[in-house]
């Protein structure tokens, strides 16, 4: 029932046209399947695909229909992606065999497309073992790729922490998905059936992402290149307009639908139009620790690249030899203030009131940078002065045993700066509870803190 909800669906948007059969190189192959990873141009190869159904087509491969939002931006063929992910397999399989119907009417070739799909070997191979499957995805430098999560994280999703914070969490994760972990995975299950092509950030036009989709598809050049265009798809902030992002997502919520979409459109025309010499996101980060993160996911590189035989130069255009001075961030900043005020004075004027309006609860460095970006005067607007602890926190402590007091008033001191002080508690903490993963971990934070003062 669940499958065929969903066919009725296609079958709404079926179009086909009855020209020559698939020019893929595999002439055995029934369906090409495009596993992402995230960051890696998905959202341009489906948007594109979508756009072009009758094009793609005419050259032997059926794209099933699949929606956009406002920005062009979906999860390609969620539908089957979110059977399989509730292991419904038997629905899974008789909606890929209405896909594998609908294009073999025509002699086509099927192509499905979701970046989800990356961590589902295991759930494919359960519904197409039989299948002559091929199977595309991009691997894009883990490094390069995180940063990149921290813009759609900060763009999208309203996070607040600093690329700092999010960079020091990444280097401590123990095996993020970012490493191409999953794409090795689809590589044993699969075999010579999958091919892992390089993404390059920095390239719109000729070798995109796009561009090598299509010819990893057996598509001429002379075919391509009438096709594509140089827009991109949820592109990312320049690192300066993602900074005042981060800062406004203080007081923008998911409630700001309006205001985040005004801002959004005015953020990225001016990032994608900029002329102004690009700033890496990276250079705001302490060299030390960009070169722990590309020294964390070299292992895993090296096997990708030696595994699908391409070579991957990411090291060497995004190597990072100096750290930005705070000067040049601030004066950034204020760049960007100036420039709103100047092209977009209505879209200044409501930030400025949602930030009067804003009850600001306890003003830390980040609230005050904004409000003095601003020009808004701290008597403006409303907030309590700062307090050991909040009620929560405080409500929460009043629970705990003893060990668990020390262990937070330590993490709290730590957090405020005060190594000394955290070191005596966790110290305490540690002598009742020798054992505890949690004090351990912190205590190792504190000390490798202390020593880099």
């Amino acid at each position: 029932m669940i499958a065929k909800k969903f066919i009725n669906k296609l079958r709404k948007h079926r179009y086909m046209a009855t020209s020559q059969s698939s020019e893929f190189v595999d002439s055995e192959c029934k369906a090409i399947l495009h596993i992402g990873m995230p960051k890696t141009g998905s959202s341009a190869i489906q948007k594109f695909c979508l756009e072009n159904e009758a094009w793609l087509l005419e050259h032997g491969f059926y794209y099933p229909f699949h929606s956009l939002d406002a920005n062009g931006i979906s999860g390609g063929h969620s539908d089957l992606y979110h059977l399989l992910i509730e292991k419904k397999y038997s629905d899974a399989k008789t909606l890929l065999q209405f896909y594998l119907n609908e294009a073999d009417k025509n002699n086509k070739t099927l192509l499905l497309s979701n970046e989800g799909s990356h961590l589902l070997h295991k759930e494919f191979k359960k519904i197409c073992d039989e299948l002559p499957l091929r199977v595309v995805g991009f691997y894009r430098h883990p490094v390069d790729n995180l940063f990149s999560s921290y813009n759609q994280m900060v763009k999208r999703h309203f996070l607040k922490e600093s690329l700092l914070e999010y960079t020091e969490k990444s280097v401590r994760a123990k095996k993020p998905i970012l490493s191409g972990k999953s794409l090795l995975d689809w590589s044993t299950e699969f075999k010579d059936q999958v091919t892992i092509l390089p993404y390059d950030s920095s390239i719109s036009g000729k070798n995109s992402a796009i561009h090598q989709f299509l010819t990893f598809l057996g598509i001429s050049e002379e075919a391509i290149e009438s096709r594509l265009t140089k827009k991109r798809i949820n592109s990312s902030y320049t690192a300066d307009y993602l900074e005042l992002k981060r800062l406004l997502n203080y007081v923008l919520s998911s409630e700001d639908e309006a205001l985040n979409s005004h801002i959004d459109l005015f953020f990225q025309q001016q990032s994608d139009n900029s002329q102004l010499p690009s700033r890496k996101v990276q250079d705001a980060l302490p060299v030390a620790l960009v070169k722990q993160l590309y020294a964390k996911f070299k292992q895993d590189i090296e096997r990708i690249q030696t595994l699908h035989n391409f070579s991957f130069d990411a090291d060497n255009q995004m190597t990072k030899t100096s750290q930005s001075s705070p000067f040049e961030d601030l004066k950034a900043q204020i760049e960007l203030i100036e420039n709103i005020k100047l092209r977009e004075p209505s879209l200044y004027k409501k930030v400025k009131n949602a930030i009067v309006r804003k009850n600001w609860g306890v003003i830390n460095a980040d609230k005050q940078k904004l409000l003095s970006l601003f020009d808004v005067p701290l008597h403006q607007v409303k907030y309590y002065e700062d307090a050991f602890f909040d009620k929560k926190e405080l409500n929460k402590i009043l629970e705990y045993k003893q060990v668990d007091v020390y262990r937070e008033f330590a993490s709290l001191l730590y957090k405020r700066g005060d190594l000394k002080s955290a070191y005596g508690f966790i110290v305490k903490a540690e002598d009742i509870r020798p054992n505890g993963p949690v004090i351990k971990e912190l205590k190792q934070k504190i000390e490798k803190a202390i020593k880099q003062r």
